[in-house]
């Protein structure tokens, strides 16, 4: 269990508890975690990518809480939720419109280390994305402010394929 917003002396921004509700003093990120934190993941091995605003806006920490120097978090604007495919590439989606310096207008996929997957097309979606989540049949279902995805109107929720386009028939009205 992770809290964000925990009254520390250390000034951290998480902490994790123990399932008793106890601060677990073995985490330790130490102050590392410099964001105003919207959402979380804790991957399949442990370690837990962190979106939100300021800093990095998306980062990723060891098991331990230490930042995971291995992983490239080069977002230009705020993320505010992720999902993680069964392939363990992960989709992101907030208000940012590049990702490593290439185009991704509020939804991108990245690889296991941070980098940009360039087979998965940028869309342009004119508003905030606060939802991402992963279906059982690959699809993404995506939420928040817009009204266009792609060219297409959505009205605030779209389904796209694990290709990167627009599934038409989907139309939550």
């Amino acid at each position: 269990d992770f809290r964000t917003g925990y009254s520390t002396s250390e000034g951290r921004d998480i902490v994790r508890l123990n399932a008793s509700g106890s601060k677990d003093y073995g985490f330790n990120p130490g102050g590392n975690a410099e964001i105003t934190i919207y959402c979380m993941l804790v991957q399949p091995d442990g370690r837990i990518l962190i979106g939100g605003s300021e800093g990095h806006h998306l980062d990723r920490l060891n098991v331990n809480g230490s930042q995971d120097g291995t992983f490239s978090n080069n977002v230009n604007g705020d993320v505010y939720s992720m999902a993680l495919a069964d392939n363990g590439q992960i989709y992101i989606g907030g208000d940012f419109t590049q990702v490593h310096g290439t185009y991704r207008q509020r939804l991108a996929r990245i690889n296991d280390n941070g980098t940009l997957d360039t087979t998965f097309p940028g869309l342009a979606i004119d508003g905030k994305i606060y939802l991402v989540s992963m279906r059982p049949d690959g699809k993404i279902l995506i939420g928040g402010q817009f009204q266009n995805v792609g060219g297409q109107p959505q009205g605030r929720m779209a389904l796209i394929n694990p290709d990167g386009t627009v599934d038409p028939d989907f139309n939550p009205n």
